[in-house]
């Protein structure tokens, strides 16, 4: 791993020398001008690159190999962004992924605000109607989306709830527990503000969720 590193920063360096020498040489040939835009931010995308090729693969563009089925195993952040970067280039497989199934998410809000989550939702489409009925929306309702989805995400994600030693509840579960405490009394934006009562009140629904 470290031999990778060396040669990586090896690279890295050697660029910005010869990047230099370039500019030296544009500068003894007496034009006071620099070299084109495009040129002078060639360095900081393919430095990018480089450094990408030590880190894992994004999440968004997970999302993306995952649905075409493309294996992820023994790619990088780098390599990954150009596998993602050809199949939005393929028309075709452009418009399947504006046609790929409504994430969790984007459902989650029809329930949300009471409405019933249409056969066959596409992602596009939740996203147009999501964008639509957000400006119809007045600020309350949208600090209440906004904490509820948070405190989706924050029971959704693992790290999170070995913090609170809690298994991953299904969002139907996640969704009771936060209308009894908001039943009791409690805003969700006191429940966004203290986690750990929602997964007390999860354990209670489903004690086979605590650890």
């Amino acid at each position: 791993m470290w031999i990778v590193v060396g040669i990586i920063v090896v690279v890295v360096v050697l660029y910005f020398i010869l990047s230099g020498n370039k500019k030296g040489k544009h500068r003894s040939q007496g034009l006071s001008t620099p070299p084109p835009k495009e040129a002078a931010q060639l360095p900081k995308a393919e430095t990018s690159d480089v450094i990408g090729l030590l880190l894992p693969v994004e999440e968004s563009d997970k999302q993306v190999l995952r649905f075409f089925k493309v294996p992820i195993k023994g790619l990088n952040q780098t390599t990954a962004r150009a596998e993602v970067a050809k199949l939005q280039a393929d028309p075709e497989k452009a418009a399947a992924w504006d046609q790929r199934p409504a994430e969790a998410i984007q459902k989650e809000f029809y329930k949300f605000f009471g409405v019933k989550v249409p056969r066959g939702l596409t992602h596009i489409a939740a996203a147009d109607y999501i964008g639509k009925h957000q400006q119809t929306l007045d600020s309350q309702q949208l600090d209440d989306w906004s904490s509820y989805r948070s405190i989706l995400g924050d029971l959704l994600d693992k790290d999170t709830r070995d913090c609170y030693y809690i298994k991953k509840p299904s969002v139907a579960t996640i969704r009771a527990a936060i209308e009894a405490l908001r039943q009791s009394g409690m805003s969700l934006s006191d429940l966004e503000g203290d986690l750990e009562i929602v997964t007390q009140k999860l354990i209670e629904l489903q004690p086979e969720l605590e650890r």
